[in-house]
């Protein structure tokens, strides 16, 4: 007797690419990466796919972001096999995670997405609070300067920045060893009463160069270094002529830029879409 065809719900569900847009506040994390010497945010999202899911999936970030650092945007993929739905998916993730992280995003993409080759953009922000009075509800997300700022001054520094330079003297000495040439696509310094916002866009960043880069325009802003220096600064390439590193803990990954893909393979939405703001 000839064999039944198999019937398609019989037949094992097609593996899916998932992309994640997570939130999180990096105080307790030793950064994006998995790693030996503390708890990243990568490993906790990755344990928890496991304890709902049973699989153990390869989580691809569009990048690292360094111990302390927080993001409103970080973006993560991940193949998986289980055909559980993916609204059902995304709930159990935010029922589960702790509450300094938050996925709000999950959607099927397609097959060839990666969460890193794929980006194109990143944007940056570093926030610094100016004055001797405090702001206790925002201290962990600001960093503090105990005097005024000439935020004019910062912003034309900034615009130094923008376009393709070698950044060779503002990254730290590990990531000098390689390309040190990077593009940044724009660069803006915005003021709202003490609190003073530096947001970068850029193809990529060398190793805590958006630290350093904060740095500078913080010594613009108190006078140590000129506005008009900064392209001498970097011509120089000696790490000793920019500012200092500025703490990660007033760092934050605000977006991952993609180049929207074409044809029937494109992204197409997700069943479970963004949470409730």
């Amino acid at each position: 007797m000839a064999r039944e065809p198999e019937r398609a719900h019989d037949l094992p569900a097609a593996p899916r690419n998932l992309r994640m847009v997570i939130e999180y506040d990096g105080e307790a994390y030793a950064g994006w990466e998995q790693q030996d010497n503390g708890l990243g945010i990568q490993e906790v999202i990755g344990n928890t796919l496991f304890r709902i899911t049973g699989e153990r999936c390869t989580l691809n970030g569009s990048g690292r972001t360094d111990a302390g650092v927080h993001a409103e945007g970080q973006v993560a993929s991940f193949i998986l096999e289980n055909p559980m739905a993916v609204d059902e998916l995304h709930r159990a993730l935010n029922a589960l995670l702790p509450a300094d992280i938050a996925v709000r995003k999950l959607e099927v993409v397609d097959l060839f997405f990666h969460a890193r080759f794929d980006a194109v953009s990143k944007t940056y922000r570093y926030a610094v609070l100016e004055g001797r009075v405090g702001a206790p509800l925002m201290r962990r997300r600001v960093y503090r300067v105990f005097a005024s700022l000439d935020s004019k001054a910062m912003a034309r520094a900034a615009e130094h920045f923008v376009g393709r330079h070698d950044f060779r003297g503002f990254c730290k000495e590990a990531a000098r060893q390689g390309d040190t040439v990077r593009e940044i696509h724009g660069f803006q310094v915005r003021r709202s009463g003490r609190l003073i916002q530096m947001d970068v866009s850029g193809g990529g960043f060398l190793y805590n160069m958006v630290r350093i880069l904060a740095g500078t325009l913080v010594y613009v802003g108190l006078g140590k270094i000129a506005a008009d220096d900064i392209p001498a600064i970097l011509a120089s390439g000696i790490r000793e002529s920019a500012g200092p590193t500025l703490p990660a803990h007033a760092l934050t990954l605000l977006e991952v830029s993609y180049r929207e893909r074409l044809g029937s393979g494109g992204v197409r939405p997700s069943e479970g879409g963004p949470l409730p703001p």
